[in-house]
């Protein structure tokens, strides 16, 4: 196994993934927070917790091989909607793969696909 140390998936931007399954830092931050090199990156997802998120959005088409699925855990403050909005045009057809309820986060799994 290599480790590869990148930012987010610009190294891979010409190679295909079948499944891409994306754990963000969601939590809604100021962006500062975001560009931490410290604990708080971890779960700082700056404006409506999507900065990290948005970024990779644009990247999957590139990455996804035809057939492949993306899955992406958002919370609730995400506006998840925004994000189906956002895959939907580049050419992403998505559903709810499991929604939960987890202290004070909903949760929610979306797999999004050709």
């Amino acid at each position: 196994m290599d480790a590869v140390n990148m930012d987010l998936a610009t190294c891979f931007v010409e190679n295909k993934f079948d499944v891409v399954i994306f754990n963000p830092p969601y939590v809604v931050t100021d962006s500062e927070e975001c560009n931490s090199h410290g604990i708080e990156a971890s779960w700082a997802g700056g404006v409506k917790g999507r900065e990290v998120t948005d970024r990779l959005l644009y990247m999957i088409p590139k990455i996804l091989s035809p057939d492949g699925s993306f899955y992406l855990l958002l919370i609730e403050e995400n506006i998840p909607k925004e994000v189906v909005q956002i895959m939907s045009k580049l050419g992403f057809k998505s559903e709810t793969i499991i929604e939960r309820r987890v202290r004070n986060e909903r949760q929610l799994v979306i797999k999004f696909y050709k």
